[in-house]
């Protein structure tokens, strides 16, 4: 994003903060109820909102599942206005010669009205919402009939990508680097809620024995696409630091994380395509406020920010803005695009196209030259 004209670029960018005030919305999907209240001290699994279920109407069209004109469809309906039926009760019949077919209902709920063109319309009571905290603080706004304004203090690293799980945990580091990996054997009663930090990747087989091990969540640096979907079903909290490639994980993280070993953890896999600044989220808390600033995103690009090259051929590299605005370059794909130079670690410097930084707002990177 442009800054009027000035170029002054606002980079893509998540936190990754060693000590850091963030203050998180929690909102519900549909209006209702917030039951907290401003300066209440909130855990993980408090109720912060609700709202309650709201009415739907199913139409089951008869006449078009059996494929027969509406006065043949109203003949066959076997139920009436007013009568509840469950999911799978039959709702209509038909003998033929051959055989007999017969619709049923796909939901449970009570049947509003059998209309002249052979449908049912059946009303059922949509499921409410409760809505929590997911991590430990003070609530500092309310948003009336949506929900809460969080506040929390501690170490605190955003993801990209995450399976929607809520956990908390004991934070264990099984990854020897950031490149480093682990194996199902790794995965014993000694992780049993843990929240385990894998490393830059993991297999099927890792997945699983996660799931055997019963623990809280697992952090990686990297997951192919392919393991996405299974990632999504389980049960426990998945959070992707970095990419869905095969990066390592961005020092800064795994350094934050090392040294947050045996700490509680707080991982919320939050994902929605959406909304992209809804990040997954992984906290360290910690009591004392004093001193620790508030995390305000939205900046320009600046001098010594650090960075994550997000396209090829530095993919997933880290290093430090030496100039934000670089003017325009060329790639060696041949586009001609605006760009910024970045410092590796190895004191090598690079021009980058502007849309291929990501900001890691709040680490931290010692390169052999920074400037």
């Amino acid at each position: 994003m442009w800054v009027d004209n000035t170029r002054q670029y606002i980079p893509d960018e998540v936190a990754v903060f060693p000590r850091v005030r963030v203050q998180h919305e929690r909102l519900l999907k549909t209006p209702g109820q917030v039951l907290a209240r401003i300066g209440q001290f909130v855990q993980p699994h408090d109720v912060v909102a609700q709202a309650p279920g709201r009415l739907r109407v199913h139409v089951v069209d008869v006449a078009k599942e059996l494929d027969v004109k509406p006065k043949a469809a109203l003949k066959a309906i076997t139920v009436e206005p007013g009568q509840t039926v469950k999911e799978n009760d039959l709702l209509a019949q038909q003998s033929g010669l051959f055989r007999r077919r017969k619709v049923v209902a796909p939901v449970g709920g009570r049947v509003l009205q059998v209309d002249n063109q052979g449908r049912v319309l059946l009303q059922t009571m949509a499921e409410g919402e409760t809505l929590r905290a997911g991590l430990r603080g003070k609530v500092i706004n309310l948003m009336p009939r949506f929900g809460v304004v969080i506040e929390s203090t501690g170490a605190f690293v955003q993801g990209v990508w995450g399976n929607g799980q809520n956990r908390v945990g004991v934070l264990r580091v099984l990854a020897s680097s950031p490149n480093g990996t682990v194996s199902p054997e790794q995965f014993d009663v000694s992780v049993r809620g843990n929240v385990v930090v894998a490393g830059r990747t993991v297999s099927p087989e890792v997945l699983e024995a996660a799931t055997q091990a019963r623990v809280q969540g697992l952090i990686v640096a990297s997951l192919r696409p392919e393991l996405l979907e299974l990632a999504r079903k389980q049960e426990y909290a998945v959070v992707v630091t970095d990419g869905v490639h095969n990066e390592g994980m961005a020092p800064p993280i795994f350094e934050i994380l090392r040294r947050c070993d045996g700490q509680e953890v707080v991982v919320n896999a939050i994902f929605n395509p959406g909304r992209p600044r809804l990040r997954p989220e992984i906290l360290i808390p910690e009591p004392s406020t004093e001193g620790v600033p508030v995390f305000r995103p939205g900046r320009p690009l600046q001098v010594g920010d650090v960075v994550r090259i997000v396209a090829p051929p530095l993919l997933g590299r880290v290093g430090v803005v030496r100039t934000p605005w670089a003017g325009r370059g060329i790639l060696e794909s041949g586009l001609e695009v605006n760009g910024c130079e970045v410092t590796l670690p190895d004191g090598s410097v690079h021009f980058v196209a502007l849309h291929a930084v990501e900001r890691l707002t709040g680490a931290k990177l010692v390169t052999s030259q920074a400037s």
